[in-house]
């Protein structure tokens, strides 16, 4: 039993009070699991990618050392992003992203070093509403894996607040 089933059926929570807040490839995870199994739990997606290939294909040859420009970087860029795709790895979190049926935001920050805005669910997904929508601010270093500001957690706090308590659902969980 995994334990969102232990939380709505062994503790009673009704499924639209669970929230999945999945950070970077947990965020793809995250949209998996609800698709697959709970549409109508809450979804918080932070900096996650639109599709896991467009990822590995901005990453594969710095990973390894190799200038992207270099005809050798750009075959592992090509590599990297076919072996996910026919690997069955792609986790296509835009795709996902239109059949979940719950609460759902994204998280993004445009300075993010490893999901640029051009790879991120939030550049893919379009249309989303604005409301759902919390840009990070961006700061020096890492913004991709650094906590929430506490003007960015409020943000925050308020989302998880509002797709908890939407009309409709009781106020347990």
């Amino acid at each position: 039993m995994s334990v969102i089933q232990y939380v709505v059926k062994g503790l009673g929570v009704k499924e639209d009070k669970v929230l999945l807040l999945g950070h970077s490839i947990g965020g793809a995870f995250s949209l998996q699991a609800s698709v697959k199994h709970h549409p109508r739990a809450c979804i918080c997606s932070s900096r996650s990618f639109s599709k896991l290939s467009c990822t590995v294909r901005e990453h594969a040859a710095e990973f390894l050392g190799v200038s992207p420009t270099s005809w050798i970087g750009k075959f592992l860029k090509w590599l990297g992003g076919t072996l996910v795709h026919v690997t069955g790895w792609e986790l296509n979190s835009v795709e996902v992203w239109h059949k979940t049926n719950g609460f759902k935001w994204i998280e993004f920050c445009k300075k993010d070093h490893i999901i640029p805005v051009k790879t991120s669910l939030y550049e893919a997904a379009g249309g989303v509403e604005s409301n759902r929508v919390l840009e990070l601010e961006s700061l020096r270093g890492d913004n991709h894996n650094r906590a929430l500001t506490i003007m960015e957690l409020r943000e925050h706090l308020a989302l998880v607040e509002t797709a908890l308590s939407l009309p409709g659902t009781s106020k347990q969980g």
